[in-house]
């Protein structure tokens, strides 16, 4: 027996049924126009042939780009890196046909024009500048630690490159750069930089300020905390810093120090302190600034160098102190016993510049190289390795007519410069492994004598690298870059022929 209806409900039900059919179908059409209109359904193509307009076509796209179906035809998207601003070919975007919208790129003075991997008008700095903003800058220093290097820009910034496990870098992050980078948060103009083991420091108007790592407090903020950006170091008066020192660790540990000088010739130093390098007379590690004790009466420190676990002053008069391990000689005191402060280095009155590497150190005397210390790869007498050890200075031997003026020591090598060449020219010995002796290809580990850039105005020696500031504010890096600390950008991981930083 059929079911009694009661009036309207056969209406009612057409009505629901056709809302629900509405629903289901979308744009008013319905599950019914859908099985019966095969042409809202794309067929399955195999390749090459291409899904378009309801049916399989034969797109064949230029080169350099993808086939697409657009509006019911055959077209072509051009890959990553090319526009279609040839119309109907893809061609590789460049300065002057730059993105989708084919943008002719300019730059500012010594650059040149570029077009980014985000498709956008930028420029490259030409050799021998370093980005800085909106513009390139020549470089007024460079500092090399371990395996990261930075450089003081003639504005002011600061430029990073190289490792940058504890933050070195100062940009906030832990990513390796193959190129510069800025330091962040500097407060103004930087006036000075020193790079240590993985921390780094500037002077900014006559204040310190470090970042990096801080594991013995070689930051100097009180903490232990990793610092990714600058934080100012505590306990120095406004305005009273002159010059810098970072130090530390290359040999593969952990330790680090920091030294600042004073205006007036005082010597603070914080940080690690277990074989007696903050040189105020114990091995108690300092998270802040602490003065350098019992420094020969008058003297005032004018530049300052750290080692691995060692530091040497510069003071009036041209006399050379040294402090902290005397595991390899690197006090150069001719005994065999560690100093908690200062000791007189036996050389010379009149030297003019001092610089340590990881345990051996050296300075310049009227023009003369004199250095003591480790000498594993000959790196303090500039020929045979033995003895291992020198307790008291000696001159490397470099040839004759050699008159050093600035120099650098790294990890195992040392580098100074040869007023005697004209231009001056940096000659460098020790340990090349890494080629950080410059040369291409020489592997000798003594006595490789090589005019990296014949201009060169001052050179820094890192782990296994080597750094060197033209006369004319350019920088150029050779040796290790497997952690990028030649900036140059170059993937490998050493390069013994110097070049130049990136301006990216």
């Amino acid at each position: 027996m059929a079911p009694h209806l009661r009036p309207g409900r056969p209406a009612l039900l057409r009505a629901s049924l056709a809302a629900v059919l509405l629903a289901a179908g979308g744009c008013g059409d319905t599950l019914l126009d859908h099985a019966a209109d095969p042409g809202l359904i794309g067929p399955v193509c195999a390749p090459p042939l291409l899904a378009c307009g309801g049916q399989c076509l034969s797109c064949a796209p230029p080169a350099n780009a993808s086939a697409v179906c657009t509006a019911g035809t055959c077209d072509f998207a051009c890959d990553g890196g090319y526009n279609r601003c040839g119309g109907s070919t893809c061609i590789a975007e460049s300065a002057a046909s730059c993105g989708p919208t084919c943008a002719v790129c300019t730059a500012p003075p010594n650059a040149d024009p570029a077009c980014s991997a985000a498709h956008a008008c930028d420029f490259v700095c030409q050799p021998g500048f370093l980005r800085s903003g909106a513009g390139c800058q020549r470089a007024t220093a460079v500092s090399a630690g371990y395996v990261h290097t930075c450089a003081l820009l003639a504005d002011g910034a600061v430029k990073c490159w190289g490792a940058n496990f504890a933050g070195q870098l100062g940009d906030g992050t832990h990513a390796d750069a193959r190129t510069p980078v800025d330091v962040a948060g500097l407060p103004g103009p930087a006036s000075a930089i020193a790079a240590g083991y993985a921390h780094t420091c500037a002077i900014v108007a006559g204040a310190a300020w470090c970042w990096g790592d801080n594991t013995f407090g070689e930051v100097g903020d009180g903490t232990t905390a990793e610092r990714p950006t600058p934080v100012a170091v505590t306990g120095l008066a406004p305005a009273q810093v002159v010059a810098l020192g970072a130090g530390g660790g290359i040999a593969g540990t952990s330790f680090g120090h920091t030294c600042a000088v004073l205006q007036g010739g005082e010597l603070r130093c914080w940080g690690a302190d277990d074989a007696g390098q903050l040189g105020d007379q114990d091995n108690l590690t300092k998270l802040t600034p602490v003065p350098v004790s019992i420094l020969p009466a008058g003297a005032a420190v004018s530049a300052v160098a750290l080692g691995e676990r060692h530091t040497c002053a510069l003071s009036s008069g041209g006399a050379v102190h040294c402090w902290g391990a005397f595991d390899a000689g690197q006090l150069g005191t001719g005994s065999a016993s560690a100093q908690t402060s200062p000791a007189t280095a036996a050389i010379a009155s009149g030297a003019s510049a001092v610089a340590a590497g990881q345990a051996h150190s050296c300075a310049v005397v009227a023009g003369v190289l004199e250095c003591w210390g480790l000498n594993s790869s000959g790196q303090v007498n500039g020929g045979s390795p033995v003895p291992g050890t020198v307790t008291s200075p000696l001159v490397p031997s470099l040839g004759g007519g050699f008159v050093a003026s600035a120099l650098g020591a790294g990890r195992a090598h040392t580098c100074a410069l040869d007023t005697a060449d004209v231009p001056a020219a940096a000659k460098c010995f020790g340990a090349n492994a890494s080629g950080q002796l410059g040369g291409a290809g020489n592997k000798v580990d003594v006595n490789l004598e090589t005019p990296p850039p014949a201009t060169a105005a001052a050179v820094a020696g890192g782990s296994d690298h080597t750094c060197a500031l033209t006369a004319d504010g350019g920088v150029q890096c050779w040796g290790a870059n497997d952690r990028g600390q030649l900036g140059t950008g170059d993937p490998r991981a050493a390069v013994t022929a110097p070049a130049w930083v990136s301006g990216r």
